[in-house]
């Protein structure tokens, strides 16, 4: 098998003190990895019940606290998994009406809150949405400004990414997420798995694109809209990732290619538009522009 570039690094965190994870079981794995990787914690479905089992488990104590779900920007999920459909089971940027009752439960109660996820923690969003959490609970909110994965028993942060933290008095400039250059000029070949090996191929090998969002079914695109989505998305550089990613399924992509004859139909997840994942070889991602996003609405 053709090796892959790993843009990614061993940067474990640890966790200490009270934890609660989504119960969601029908994810992409990360969850399940994390229970794995975490006995003893709570299980929430729910903002409210995330809340009880921390509370729940400090008792008397005033000790850090830890929320994990997926995330993208500004958002941590409590209760659906890889989807935020329910506003009472998701912490996020645009919800606060929802989740400030519950959270306000924790305010004076705990050291610190960290939301374990996929880029909570980033941009803007991410350090507004913050400051908003730790002025409701009166305490430090930490989250990732990049990837978290999991995997071998650990939670791993995506090299370059960081905690963001925001304090009840101070909120944090932003930290964008760690994205690495992409190279457009090196993107007219296309490296595709198919049977456990990389086959070359190009934008002239591309027979149909349909795209579909967490929300619809968008269907077929033009010729030249599968091209121009295609062009964003760095298949000449595949990637290994480390671990299952504790991030929102933005979308997915179904894409026909012609091989000399031979059909290659293939499926790609998006997470956060920012990754784009192999659905037969979950470990071989390709890196996009966030500019993918125009094709998802």
């Amino acid at each position: 098998m053709e090796e892959t570039t790993n843009f990614f690094a061993i940067a474990a965190g640890s966790i200490t003190g009270c934890t609660t994870i989504d119960h969601t079981t029908t994810d992409n794995g990360f969850l399940n990895c994390a229970r794995a990787s975490n006995p003893g914690s709570g299980s929430h479905g729910s903002t409210i019940d995330a809340v009880n089992n921390l509370l729940n488990c400090i008792g008397a104590r005033k000790i850090q606290t830890n929320i994990i779900g997926h995330g993208n920007d500004g958002l941590i999920v409590t209760g659906t998994g890889q989807i935020a459909n329910d506003p009472d089971k998701y912490i996020g940027l645009w919800n606060q009406s929802n989740w400030q009752p519950k959270l306000t439960l924790l305010a004076n109660r705990i050291s610190s809150l960290y939301l374990w996820g996929c880029h909570p923690g980033t941009g803007v969003n991410g350090a507004n949405f913050l400051y908003n959490v730790a002025r409701v609970v009166n305490s430090p909110v930490s989250a990732p400004t990049g990837f978290l994965y999991c995997g071998g028993g650990k939670l791993w942060l995506e090299q370059g990414s960081t905690w963001q933290t925001a304090t009840p008095t101070h909120k944090p400039n932003p930290i964008p997420a760690p994205t690495p250059h992409l190279n457009f000029a090196l993107m007219n070949t296309m490296k595709i798995m198919s049977n456990d090996a990389f086959v070359d191929l190009t934008a002239d090998n591309v027979v149909s694109v349909s795209v579909t969002t967490a929300l619809k079914d968008i269907g077929s695109l033009t010729a030249d809209d599968s091209k121009s989505l295609l062009a964003l998305i760095d298949f000449s550089q595949p990637i290994t990732i480390p671990g299952i990613p504790a991030a929102i399924s933005t979308g997915s992509i179904k894409a026909t290619f012609d091989n000399n004859g031979r059909k290659i139909n293939k499926e790609f997840i998006i997470y956060n538009n920012r990754l784009i994942v192999d659905a037969e070889a979950l470990n071989t991602a390709y890196r996009c522009s966030e500019g993918i996003s125009n094709f998802l609405i």
